[in-house]
């Protein structure tokens, strides 16, 4: 008699926003970012508007200064700081 095996490929975790808060994280790099390349100060709420796009699309869709590549370095360098 042959029995039905189930064999599990992956098993995939959910890990930002799902297993851990990681949404003040989140604000507070995008917050030195359009702080440092803007010289704005932005809040929490606008930056939930801008959600939609990855991380890099927000700044590229949204910030005025022309210094993306820098700005999406300092975007993980900030989010890697507060990320324990």
């Amino acid at each position: 008699m042959i029995k039905d095996v189930l064999i599990i490929k992956a098993i995939l975790f959910d890990f930002d926003g799902t297993l851990a808060d990681t949404l003040p994280v989140c604000f507070y790099a995008f917050q030195a970012v359009f702080k440092e390349y803007d010289n704005r100060e932005i809040t929490s709420d606008e930056i939930k508007a801008m959600f939609g796009p990855s991380e890099t699309g927000i700044i590229k869709e949204n910030l005025r200064n022309k210094n993306i590549e820098e700005a999406i370095e300092l975007y993980y360098q900030k989010y890697s700081e507060k990320h324990t």
